[in-house]
């Protein structure tokens, strides 16, 4: 009998909505037929007040337990103990008041896993969307969009949907 994956979920921004969301997902009778969840963290979610921290307030210890506890993930995932990530929502500033000049989990996971050529997609049976910028003001997008970034985010997605076993990948540029 093969074995269900093990799905790590990231606890996210521990002040904001992620540790509603872990338990929440913990009792998902569904989900849990089909994978086995762990929830990461790298403190007990469950007493903020021990840790000082006041739920729905940016703080940098949020951030900086946000950031450890993705870190701690992907260690994970890296040494085979997980077989993929869920992560819940982090917040940017807070990460920012920690010192991680990150914008988002994507920027994180390159860094961590050496990977320079990435991008998002998000999948599902109907359509695959790949995005050519993340994490940016919307003012900042035409300056983004170029012939080289297009390209490779061409490449990207056409990679991805042959990895995703799509024989002949369709591709639409919006």
């Amino acid at each position: 009998m093969k074995q269900k994956p093990v799905i790590g979920i990231s606890i996210g921004d521990i002040a904001g909505i992620g540790p509603e969301l872990a338990d929440k997902i913990l009792l998902d009778q569904e989900i849990l037929s089909l994978c086995t969840l762990k929830i990461i963290s790298t403190v007990d979610y469950t007493s903020l007040e021990k840790l000082g921290i006041q739920k729905g307030f940016t703080q940098k210890e949020s951030g900086k337990i946000a950031f450890e506890s993705f870190i701690k993930a992907i260690n994970l995932a890296k040494e085979g103990k997980i077989d993929a990530i869920v992560t819940a929502p982090i917040n940017k500033k807070a990460l920012h008041l920690a010192g991680y000049k990150y914008n988002g989990h994507t920027e994180i996971l390159a860094k961590e896993t050496n990977t320079p050529n990435y991008a998002m997609l998000f999948h599902s049976n109907l359509l695959n969307v790949i995005l050519s910028t993340i994490h940016c003001p919307l003012e900042k997008v035409p300056k983004l969009i170029t012939q080289k970034k297009l390209t490779q985010i061409i490449k990207l997605g056409y990679k991805a949907m042959k990895d995703l076993g799509i024989g002949k990948p369709r591709i639409g540029i919006a």
